[in-house]
């Protein structure tokens, strides 16, 4: 028998021993989830208390956060990755863009604030913050609708850099943080500061929409399938701070501060046991 031979023996054993764990190790968390399910409230909330977790939120926010940690458990006993999707960092963005009361046709947006958080996927700190506001040129002059909304005003966008300056600037910032060699995906509050704001200012300026935009993961998408949010629509952001008991920071409509609420949100998430995947795309 040839070298050859023997390593593909060894890595098709090694390939079924790790299936065989992963059989074993979705069995045991199918009991344990059926006996979360048949928890009272109280008793998940003592077992949270047991485990040294967080006890606020909505009742299925609290036993899905307990059935999320007990998966985390039971994976890393079997030595399992529960995702292959393991970015280094998260990467917030929450755009503002120029707007009207009622948006006439073809209304094209501009973005007037560039925040971004970069979040450590492993210790869930914010390891660096960028922010920069952006003077638009198709409609210079904000809406009066625009200004109340976002807490912009007219002064501070005139004494703004261009987006293409700006989105310059981010890039750099990107390149600064991350090295050449760590990972990240972009994180937003819904599929609009990609697909509509940087999709339209990118076709404006001229700019290729970068690599970065292909794949993004929607936190509205991925709260709603991790905690069984119920019904139709996706939760709000007021939404999921509720569900998760956590208080709202700063203005809404503020880039930086929506930004802040997310971080907040997405922290708690992967603390209860879920996996943060791109789930969005260009092109979808």
């Amino acid at each position: 028998m040839t070298e050859s031979t023997v390593n593909d023996e060894r890595e098709r054993y090694a390939d079924s021993s790790d299936e065989n764990q992963l059989i074993t190790a979705k069995k045991r968390l199918s009991r344990i989830n059926g006996l979360v399910n048949d928890m009272a409230i109280q008793q998940v909330v003592d077992k949270l208390k047991e485990l040294e977790l967080s006890t606020k939120g909505e009742k299925n926010v609290l036993k899905q956060r307990l059935k999320g940690v007990m998966k985390t458990k039971i994976y890393e006993n079997f030595y399992l990755q529960p995702s292959k999707f393991n970015p280094d960092y998260y990467c917030v963005i929450d755009f503002e863009a120029t707007c009207e009361e009622i948006n006439p046709p073809k209304y094209k947006h501009e973005i007037i604030e560039f925040p971004a958080l970069m979040v450590n996927a492993r210790t869930l700190s914010v390891e660096s913050k960028f922010h920069a506001y952006c003077k638009p040129v198709i409609n210079p002059k904000l809406s009066t609708f625009c200004i109340n909304l976002t807490g912009i005003d007219q002064k501070t966008i005139d004494a703004a850099d261009s987006f293409k300056i700006v989105f310059q600037n981010f890039q750099k910032w990107l390149e600064d943080v991350l090295g050449d060699s760590s990972t990240f995906v972009i994180v937003t509050d819904g599929p609009f500061d990609i697909t509509r704001f940087l999709t339209i200012q990118c076709k404006l300026d001229k700019i290729p929409m970068p690599h970065w935009a292909a794949n993004w993961t929607n936190i509205k998408r991925t709260f709603k399938k991790f905690y069984k949010f119920s019904g139709q629509r996706f939760p709000t952001l007021a939404n999921m701070l509720e569900q998760l008991q956590i208080p709202h920071d700063g203005r809404l409509h503020s880039g930086m501060d929506d930004s802040k609420n997310i971080v907040n949100i997405l922290c708690q998430m992967v603390r209860d046991g879920c996996q943060i995947e791109a789930n969005e795309c260009l092109g979808q």
